[in-house]
């Protein structure tokens, strides 16, 4: 089995690391009202990403290859503990 790549940034990227689409969408976290959302997510703009929410969510996904994308963050922000950097 092959492992995946876990692709972080700082901001979100122009394009998909994985496939070179310059369609990367935020991923929108929590119960949603879809009719408020529904032409951002037609357009390409959001994808919907569930209700739990943790620190560890990817941010961006790609909307044709659905690959994640993670927001690279050099500290926690409550606890000051440094983050993984990998």
């Amino acid at each position: 089995m092959a492992k995946r790549m876990r692709y972080q940034f700082s901001s979100k990227p122009e394009k998909c690391p994985q496939c070179g689409s310059s369609h990367v969408a935020d991923i929108l976290y929590g119960l949603q009202v879809f009719h408020k959302v529904e032409k951002d997510i037609e357009a390409g703009r959001i994808v919907l990403g569930g209700c739990i929410v943790d620190n560890n969510n990817p941010e961006w996904q790609c909307v044709e290859c659905k690959t994640n994308i993670y927001h690279k963050k050099d500290w926690f922000s409550r606890s000051g503990i440094l983050a993984d950097k990998h």
